[in-house]
């Protein structure tokens, strides 16, 4: 996907489902690669942080750094994303961050409307 920020063009990818990267003029500017447990390891510019659920029950997930929070991203009304990320990020690393957490939440949505189908279906 390709998008502008700040008047400065990103291209958001992919590579399987472990690996997300932004880049921008063809250089990768933010990187997550999934590590155990659902938890992710994130690199923005020098920076490193890693992104986890904050409760096994809850969607709403935490930003780390050397094992302390730094920030938050949960669901809010009507639909809306509630970023609260460090200021020192740059405006494109925050979007990257918020897009990788949509999707996290996108795929754990359609996982368990498939489990929840299947298991409908299995009593036919």
């Amino acid at each position: 996907m390709t998008g502008e920020l700040d008047g400065q063009s990103y291209e958001l990818g992919r590579d399987g489902r472990r690996h997300f990267f932004l880049m921008q003029a063809g250089v990768v500017i933010a990187a997550a690669n999934a590590g155990r447990r659902g938890s992710w390891t994130i690199s923005v510019g020098d920076s490193g942080y890693e992104l986890r659920r904050k409760s096994a029950w809850r969607s709403e997930m935490e930003l780390c750094a050397h094992q302390t929070a730094v920030g938050s991203i949960r669901k809010g009304p009507r639909g809306k994303v509630v970023c609260e990320l460090p200021p020192e990020l740059s405006s494109a690393g925050q979007a990257f961050i918020g897009f990788l957490v949509m999707t996290l939440w996108s795929r754990a949505a359609a996982s368990s409307g498939a489990s929840a189908a299947a298991v409908a279906g299995s009593g036919s």
